[in-house]
């Protein structure tokens, strides 16, 4: 029986904005329910085989943090970008993955016959269409109101996180909106 290999990259800041955008603050992605959500998409019964990698961007007191050791112990690979603040400025550089991402997907294009982007940025629509061209199974995953457009014509297939793969921080006030008031 043959096996799907499977590549799934997840822009782990872009889910998380994306996240909070549409269903609150205190809503977060299950990524232990993205993954099962992605193993269910096989096509036609052949069972898929999961390399799942994490991109995340940390200051660097969070990179040790406990929501990156859970990625880690569910079965992700964690790659870490870490984000530097510019001094005078208090603003922050160095902040997504989209190149690093797109530099692993071709890289290792003869490592998976699907390439499956946990990501709503369009940024990667070019991406999507070089793998398509390459002849590599495209699959995006994302959350319906925040994804670019751009990104339903370039991959193969879209599936959108539901509240089934989200889940609410108790910790966290509901009585707040996604912008804080």
């Amino acid at each position: 029986m043959s096996v799907e290999r499977v590549y799934v990259a997840v822009d782990i800041n872009n889910l998380w904005h994306s996240c909070r955008e549409t269903y609150g603050i205190a809503a977060r992605v299950s990524f232990a329910r993205l993954r099962e959500m992605i193993l269910r998409g096989q096509t036609a019964g052949t069972p898929r085989q999961l390399t799942l990698v994490a991109y995340a961007v940390a200051l660097p007191k969070y990179e040790n943090s406990s929501f990156l050791k859970s990625l880690e112990a569910s079965g992700y690979r964690v790659k870490i970008r870490r984000m530097r603040i510019a001094k005078g400025i208090q603003k922050p550089f160095h902040t997504d993955w989209d190149v690093g991402i797109t530099i692993d997907a071709i890289n290792l294009v003869n490592d998976y016959d699907t390439f499956v982007l946990a990501s709503g940025d369009g940024d990667y629509a070019p991406l999507l269409q070089e793998l398509r061209a390459r002849k590599k199974r495209t699959e995006v995953v994302t959350i319906k109101n925040s994804a670019s457009g751009q990104l339903f014509s370039a991959a193969d297939v879209v599936l959108f996180l539901t509240e089934q793969e989200i889940f609410h921080d108790p910790k966290i006030s509901r009585g707040h909106n996604a912008d804080g008031s």
